[in-house]
């Protein structure tokens, strides 16, 4: 097996080594009705035409991904809800996925558990708590909608999980919250806290897609340059597996880093975005300018 490449062993503009984009996209769009913007945003690494291969990775369902992939100049794998399965086009790579299972027209790796599985657990550990939830699969789409913010489509998508379920307690009570996460924990279950419902599937992270795709990419091109895109608040683990992480902020509302430490194998590079500027126009750019001369060898076959 041939090595992975590094910064050190790669010149920063004039390379030939074929790029792959980690791009949290979570992390880069702010509130729940942010589909919709982040299809525009995304047209942006169009910019890039076929000279990288960007694979998304969210907390979203794979209809949520494949609607924002549309603003994508081809397609590609990407990791969803929450690293519960990396998804890759049938037929992207030459050769056959490892332990993955065919579904419709993708090559499917999964870490995760059934939603149905997820959400037995999550019910019967919040009733023994004495915790009422609202859970995201007992609502309607027009309930999802009004709740959240959302258009119909964007709603009806978010529905649509396969490993995990989105849940509130109701009412809010945060110290009810706390120890329900706690037994969740407790259970084997990963809990992602969010802004209008909390998450909760099998205990995996994005971070194990991310390590699998990168290690199917260097099997195809040797040699590969792995930038990863995200926020201060994501999973350090992430950019830790890249050669090349990237934090967006903002300029308008900075966020405070992690710890010195999270990031002790590869400081970031940081890219300070202002409002009415487009964060992944501003990512193509660094990209461009630290690697003005990639090939293009990732378009989806």
């Amino acid at each position: 097996m041939r090595a992975a490449a590094t910064l050190m062993d790669i010149p920063m503009t004039g390379t030939a080594t074929p790029l792959v984009i980690f791009a949290n996209i979570d992390a880069l769009l702010s509130g729940p009705a942010g589909a919709a913007a982040a299809g525009g945003e995304l047209t942006a690494f169009g910019a890039l035409g076929d000279t990288a291969a960007i694979v998304l990775c969210s907390g979203r369902t794979r209809p949520e991904i494949e609607h924002l992939s549309q603003g994508l100049p081809a397609r590609y794998p990407f990791v969803c809800e929450h690293g519960a399965a990396a998804f890759v086009p049938e037929g992207y790579f030459p050769f056959a996925v490892p332990d993955s299972t065919p579904v419709s027209s993708y090559q499917v790796v999964e870490f995760g558990r059934s939603a149905s599985a997820v959400a037995e657990v999550l019910r019967r550990t919040a009733e023994r708590q004495g915790i009422r939830i609202r859970c995201f699969s007992d609502m309607s789409v027009a309930d999802v909608a009004q709740d959240c913010g959302m258009s119909l489509l964007d709603a009806r998508l978010a529905k649509l999980r396969d490993y995990g379920e989105l849940f509130r307690v109701d009412p809010p009570d945060p110290q009810a919250r706390a120890r329900l996460m706690d037994a969740l924990r407790s259970a084997h279950l990963r809990c992602v806290q969010g802004t209008h419902y909390d998450h909760v599937g099998a205990s995996v992270d994005i971070s194990i897609g991310v390590g699998l795709l990168r290690t199917l990419y260097r099997r195809l091109h040797g040699p590969t340059i792995t930038i990863g895109v995200a926020d201060w608040q994501a999973d350090a683990d992430v950019l830790q597996l890249v050669e090349c992480p990237i934090v967006v902020e903002s300029a308008d509302q900075p966020q405070p880093p992690p710890p010195r430490n999270a990031y002790r194998v590869r400081p970031p590079r940081v890219v300070t975005v202002d409002a009415g500027t487009s964060w992944a126009a501003s990512i193509a750019r660094v990209i461009r300018e630290l690697y003005p001369t990639a090939p293009s060898p990732m378009a989806a076959r």
